[in-house]
């Protein structure tokens, strides 16, 4: 009965060590293949970021003087 525990025992470690290294694969080809391909109609439709400008510049000019008060108070 000894005999048969050890090697319960030693298919248990070899069997997680081989569940492990299962996962890794099955996770990595889940994003890269299952997520990438996901995305990239998500990424050609979308400006998340607002990127894509409706204005040349946001630069707006000022009138402020330029004496020490106007300085001391720009906001």
């Amino acid at each position: 009965m000894k005999l048969l525990k050890r090697i319960w025992e030693g298919w248990k470690t070899i069997a997680f060590k081989i569940g492990a290294f299962n996962a890794k694969i099955l996770l990595t080809l889940f994003y890269f293949l299952i997520l990438t391909i996901a995305a990239i109609p998500f990424k050609l439709t979308n400006d998340t970021l607002k990127m894509k400008r409706k204005y040349t510049t946001f630069w707006s000019n000022t009138n402020a003087g330029t004496d020490l008060e106007s300085l001391k108070k720009q906001y």
